[in-house]
């Protein structure tokens, strides 16, 4: 039986304002064989291209890929919904995308960006990044865990969410940029493992470009 988790962010924004309410719902479809109600509202979607899972360019593959988000926030002319408890994005299974994130009570109005925190919380860092790489010839395990914050802003969108009606907000994920900055030569092994972390002198920037590794989707 497939897991399906729905996160549905309850939004309290009128026009103009950014608000969240206390409610916050997530539904499980693991319990029961039915597959989950459909989302309704504003929803931001997410996909990965390079397809994670997979390789990343020549000599390099993410098995997976988890990031902390803090908050959420959708920009628009009538209103900024935002997620009021922070959630993880993971990539860790082929062909399966992070659950869509529904702000059901989403102003109608025409919505241009998508802002991301992502940051550390107790026991868990801001980003985990893992897979392989080839080094001098040898393929190695790797990586990349960072307490650093992040912050994200996705912009050219042109979604307008009619009143009554849906409308999605495509987010996708392009992980090769930030990778290829990687110099994993001067990367420290540790049990046959490459760690790349905060006490690396690599970490900024690559930290930098992750910065840009959320992107429009279509």
């Amino acid at each position: 039986m497939r897991l399906v988790i729905a996160i549905v962010l309850l939004s309290a924004c009128g026009g103009g304002g950014t608000g969240g309410g206390d409610d916050t719902q997530v539904s499980d479809a693991s319990a029961s064989n039915d597959a989950p109600a459909p989302l309704h509202g504003l929803l931001v979607s997410w996909t990965s291209a390079p397809a994670v899972p997979g390789p990343i360019g020549n000599y390099t593959t993410v098995t997976s890929a988890l990031f902390h988000v803090d908050r959420l926030q959708v920009i628009g002319d009538n209103g900024q919904p935002m997620s009021n408890i922070p959630f993880d994005l993971e990539w860790k299974a082929q062909g399966e995308n992070p659950a869509t994130v529904s702000f059901f009570d989403a102003p109608p109005g025409l919505y241009s960006q998508v802002n991301l925190e992502i940051d550390a919380a107790v026991g868990t860092p801001s980003y985990v990044i893992r897979g392989t790489v080839r080094v001098s010839g040898d393929t190695k395990v790797f990586v990349i865990e960072d307490r650093g914050s992040i912050r994200v802003d996705v912009r050219g969108f042109a979604v307008t969410l009619p009143p009554g009606g849906d409308a999605t907000v495509p987010v996708r994920l392009d992980l090769k940029p930030a990778l290829d900055t990687v110099d994993w030569s001067r990367v420290t092994e540790d049990d046959g493992v490459l760690e790349l972390d905060e006490s690396s002198s690599q970490i900024d920037g690559f930290r930098d470009k992750l910065d840009d590794a959320f992107k429009r989707g279509s």
